[in-house]
């Protein structure tokens, strides 16, 4: 997020951008100040995106290029306070949690901030997602990152409770909306013995809780670490907020780097990714080549507004102590919110830092454009986008976008191509940006996972028949996974089916007491070409 109309002053038209003004190029040192000895990777990702339970309604709603942005009453009804927008990006459902299955408390339950209760639930996805069973790692060195920016219950406090702060019920609103303890409860119902710790940079508070995990497993710090993050709207307090101060886009639709760009529009992701070493996992999304951060400091156009030139020497220090060479960057996912400030500077930052002596046009992309701006947790949906590109090569394409803002002189000489429709990529190198309002910035490198499938890959099993397990909460829970198994040939295969039988144990997260239902599936190599 960011404003020029939260100064004192007005800032003008690309202000900032100093185009008179050479600044020299940083020249970093070319190897880290750490020896990096293992690559890390993402294992295990979950998350739930605008109209989006998953990762697989993710891709398919990107790919089927969907406006995940919508307006009806989920939130607030439609019209609330003269007419405040209420197209945004919201969740299914953020009312619903097994409390008994995360040893929680009902009341405490009910008091917690919503994006906690789900990240407990993404954090669990995100672990057997990688292959694991979460019981296997308990009392492990992992760290728990929380990045996140608002207290989605803060407003929400019953009034009986609010009233009277001595009854009991109040007190459990201190705990279940700290936002300290948001990493904490992970730790603790999960045992995790590594650094639990949250943070808050605004916009950008995902991709620099990715970059301390990578620096804390690097140095020893801990031996995995969960990501976290989320960002919730159930109040329309802070939209009218930001509407009154003009950073909403007035049609509620983020046209990143179109000359209509007039704001962003607010929206909700809470999700988890796991990272870990090459060595210990058993899935690889991406490797994490690199990521760094750094901070504006100070600047003449004020604190709110981005500074392209410290984005740029961010990029550039990155690519610099990863060893990568810029040209080999075929696609950059931007942070792109469709503001007339922050589009440009973005815009000139990535130029100048990846496309100094480029031949070809560099292809820009912007999540936000297709689900709005979840603040905190915008950098886990441009992870997420990433990552389905890697895994369906392919980058989904961006919407809202018809002609450059001219004053974005990169975009409108094609140094930089937004992508406009459903691009093939093949395996490569991908940069990822963030920043936030205070001038907090993060950059991270993505590399895809090289193996590719081969027709063996997607044989499920070997002459003798495979005997898959199962077991849930309830009996819809095991008859769902069988179903997936039945309606998916293209997805179930020998990999998915050694990591299904290795996530799905039985314990609950602290070991007192089996999943109730259980079933098994007998799965021959003829049966699995019939359902092709």
């Amino acid at each position: 997020m960011e404003t020029s109309d939260m100064l004192p002053e007005p800032i003008p038209e690309g202000a900032g951008m100093d185009t008179q003004v050479s600044y020299p190029r940083p020249v970093p040192k070319p190897m880290p100040r750490f020896e990096v000895t293992e690559d890390i990777v993402i294992s295990g990702i979950s998350g739930r995106f605008p109209e989006s339970d998953n990762m697989d309604e993710y891709a398919d709603n990107l790919f089927k290029n969907v406006d995940m942005v919508t307006a009806d009453d989920r939130r607030w009804p439609v019209g609330y306070n003269d007419g405040l927008g209420s197209r945004t990006g919201k969740l299914k459902s953020i009312d619903k949690f097994d409390s008994s299955y995360f040893s929680t408390l009902t009341l405490l339950a009910d008091a917690m901030d919503p994006q906690a209760r789900i990240m407990l639930e993404t954090t669990y996805e995100a672990i057997v997602d990688a292959g694991i069973c979460p019981q296997t790692l308990r009392g492990s060195k992992i760290g728990v990152y929380v990045g996140i920016n608002t207290v989605a219950n803060a407003d929400g406090i019953p009034q009986d409770d609010y009233n009277d702060c001595r009854r009991k019920e109040a007190a459990l609103w201190v705990y279940g909306s700290s936002k300290a303890l948001y990493a904490n409860r992970i730790s603790f119902l999960f045992d995790f013995h590594g650094p639990s710790t949250l943070i808050d940079t605004a916009c950008s508070a995902s991709m620099v809780a990715l970059t301390n995990a990578l620096q804390d497993i690097r140095t020893g710090n801990c031996d995995a670490a969960i990501v976290a993050t989320g960002n919730l709207t159930p109040s329309p307090f802070s939209n009218c907020i930001y509407q009154s101060i003009g950073l909403m886009a007035s049609d509620g639709k983020c046209k990143v780097w179109d000359k209509k760009a007039d704001g962003f529009v607010r929206s909700e992701t809470v999700g988890s990714i796991f990272l870990q070493k090459r060595s210990d996992c058993k899935r690889i999304y991406s490797t994490l080549l690199h990521a760094k951060t750094n901070t504006d400091g100070f600047k003449s156009i004020g604190l709110f507004s981005p500074f392209w030139l410290r984005q740029r020497d961010l990029m550039i220090e990155t690519y610099h102590e990863a060893g990568i060479d810029p040209n080999d960057i075929k696609f950059f996912e931007s942070h792109g919110t469709g503001t007339n400030v922050g589009d440009p500077q973005e815009a000139k930052a990535i130029a100048d830092a990846y496309c100094h002596d480029r031949k070809e046009p560099l292809l820009l992309g912007a999540v936000k454009s297709n689900l709005g701006h979840s603040e905190g947790s915008s950098g886990l949906n441009s992870l997420a986008k990433v990552i389905v590109a890697f895994e369906n090569k392919c980058i989904p394409a961006n919407l809202h976008f018809e002609e450059p803002k001219p004053e974005i002189e990169c975009v409108v000489n094609k140094t930089l191509i937004p992508v406009m429709k459903n691009t093939p990529f093949e395996n490569g190198i991908v940069g990822v940006n963030s920043f936030g309002v205070g001038g907090v910035n993060a950059h991270a490198l993505l590399k895809s996972n090289d193996k590719e499938a081969t027709e063996d890959t997607y044989k499920i099993c070997d002459p003798i028949p495979r005997l898959v397990n199962v077991s849930g909460r309830t009996e819809a829970a095991v008859n769902h996974i069988f179903d997936f198994i039945e309606n998916n040939p293209k997805k179930v295969h020998k990999d998915f089916l050694a990591l299904l039988n290795e996530g799905m144990k039985t314990e609950t997260i602290k070991g007192s007491s089996n999943f109730p239902n259980r079933g098994y599936m007998i799965i021959k190599e003829k049966q699995h070409e019939d359902t092709d």
